[in-house]
């Protein structure tokens, strides 16, 4: 195409030319800011899950015959753990809401730990069972709490 001396023939400039291109790097990076943050929680999901307070709080519901009754067995944890652990020098304390479920229905175990020297020991063990939302007590007795 010929152009006339002082006719203005329009070029696009740089971001108009590249415009795709940049909305898929941005696409990118907003696919994995969100692909590392879930990363990342799914983890910290993973570590409470293995904890040792998690396991003896479930170890603990998992011998409550009035669990077993109202959720059936086997009782297993389920992952959306929710609270707090605070550990250092050999002691600490847990506050946890960890899901559970059997054959039978599901139940939150909501616990209370400390541990002192090593040890940790069950300050509080209730269940909330979903059906009736009925909170009952887990602990063998009110008076002793229990040392693992």
């Amino acid at each position: 195409m010929a152009t006339v001396p002082g006719q203005y023939v329009y070029q696009p400039n740089w971001f108009e030319r590249h415009w795709k291109l940049l909305v898929g790097i941005l696409a990118t990076l907003v696919l994995l800011f969100v692909l590392v943050l879930c990363t990342f929680v799914l983890g910290i999901f993973a570590i409470f899950g293995r904890s040792e307070s998690v396991a003896i709080a479930v170890a603990q519901a998992q011998k409550s015959p009035v669990l077993i009754e109202k959720v059936g067995q086997p009782i297993e944890r389920d992952f959306w753990i929710t609270g707090n652990i605070n550990t250092q020098n050999g002691s600490g304390e847990a506050k946890l809401s960890i899901p559970v479920s059997g054959p039978k229905g599901k139940a939150t175990l909501h616990v209370r730990e400390e541990k002192q020297n090593g040890v940790w020991t069950i300050q509080q063990l209730t269940a909330t069972i979903d059906s009736d939302n009925n909170e009952i007590n887990l602990l063998p007795s009110k008076d002793t709490p229990g040392s693992y």
